[in-house]
């Protein structure tokens, strides 16, 4: 049965200082001062974006610091933040969630990481294999949900020992700030099943996004729980298609097929994700189509994890509704091009997600 009307929640990303750029196209200097990532979340909110997600990684801001500055400088922006077990004992990340959570009325998400690529996550001194870095992350999880929801939460497992005698403060929100997780693997999808309060998905064809829909409602019925459901897309919509197609094809300029080969054949080596595993191996004609408006061209010349969905701002829009049908409740949404593709989902897209969020707000 298909869930209509149950879109909560427009999300952009919180881009590396890289990708930053003022309106003529020169690099943002974070070295003098806060004001422009003030003036850049602000401008989030203006433009009618429910939340932030900060994302965690080598290269990357701390999402502590960011999330901290943005929560003082607006007023209704949630923020999603992004952070990997491991790296953090979990009692002190609960601990840290909470006082964000009050410092910003209740405006507090937490993106789980389990990590998936391995240069990144032995740069950072995490050498755990794949399934053990799951098994820590459901430790991980079972921890802070205790601690935000128990005055006193003593616990022994494999990874972490508490050992509690003062009573914990409890976070604004209740039961406690939600919890985002993704993952293709069995291990992700059953911890997503016990724990995540969103289930996050990378775009995917309109009926392997259906499936998997299905199969985490299934898992999550046996522990009587209903997680609520986030896709994510890079977007690229231009006024036609036609010009769509030209900015896809100008951005594709520099990148050889030999250059594409060589980037996959590197990601394959470094990652674990079964999820990013998925995506490069969908079939696609010799466009790159591999659904409708869903296009793979890009995917191994950035190095992206994501497809990115293409064409008229019509049919972008369209494509998004009919995901929407499947029961998503998060959109998260990022531009191929910061900027310039930024504009064009604020400006065109927004507006139109915003009446069906509306409608889903009033039933």
């Amino acid at each position: 049965m298909m869930a209509t009307n149950c879109l909560r929640e427009i999300v952009t990303v919180f881009p590396g200082f890289s990708e930053l750029r003022d309106s003529e196209g020169h690099p943002l200097n974070f070295q003098n001062g806060l004001e422009p990532l003030i003036r850049l979340s602000q401008q989030w909110e203006q433009q009618g974006y429910d939340s932030v997600l900060i994302p965690v990684g080598t290269g990357l801001p701390d999402p502590w610091i960011v999330a901290s500055v943005i929560s003082q400088h607006t007023q209704k922006l949630r923020l999603l933040l992004a952070l990997r077990p491991g790296f953090i004992a979990p009692a002190v990340a609960a601990r840290m969630g909470t006082t964000l959570d009050y410092f910003s009325q209740g405006r507090v998400a937490l993106n789980i990481v389990t990590g998936s690529a391995l240069n990144q996550m032995q740069q950072d001194g995490d050498f755990h294999e794949h399934s053990m870095r799951y098994q820590r992350t459901e430790e991980f999880l079972t921890v802070v949900r205790g601690v935000w929801t128990h005055r006193r939460f003593p616990y022994s497992g494999k990874f972490y020992q508490l050992q509690q005698t003062f009573d914990n403060d409890q976070p604004l929100q209740r039961p406690h700030p939600p919890i985002y997780f993704g993952g293709a693997s069995e291990q992700a999808k059953h911890i997503a099943a016990q724990q995540a309060d969103v289930y996050m998905m990378w775009a995917e064809p309109l009926d392997k996004i259906r499936a998997r829909i299905a199969e985490i409602r299934e898992l999550a019925a046996r522990y009587k729980r209903e997680p609520g459901f986030s896709i994510s897309f890079r977007i690229l919509a231009r006024d036609t298609a036609e010009e769509a197609w030209e900015a896809a094809q100008q951005a594709l300029q520099g990148f050889s097929q030999q250059d594409k080969e060589r980037t996959e054949k590197y990601y394959l080596s470094v990652t674990e994700s079964v999820g990013q595993k998925r995506i490069l191996a969908f079939e696609h004609d010799k466009d790159g189509w591999v659904d409708k408006n869903l296009w793979a061209g890009l995917t191994c010349a950035i190095w992206s994890h994501s497809l990115l969905l293409l064409g008229s701002v019509d049919e972008v829009a369209k494509r998004l509704n009919d995901y929407l049908d499947l029961g998503i409740s998060t959109l998260l949404l990022r531009g191929h091009a910061f900027m310039q593709d930024g504009d064009v989902i604020a400006t065109k897209l927004l507006p139109r997600l915003r009446e069906r969020l509306i409608q889903a707000q009033v039933r």
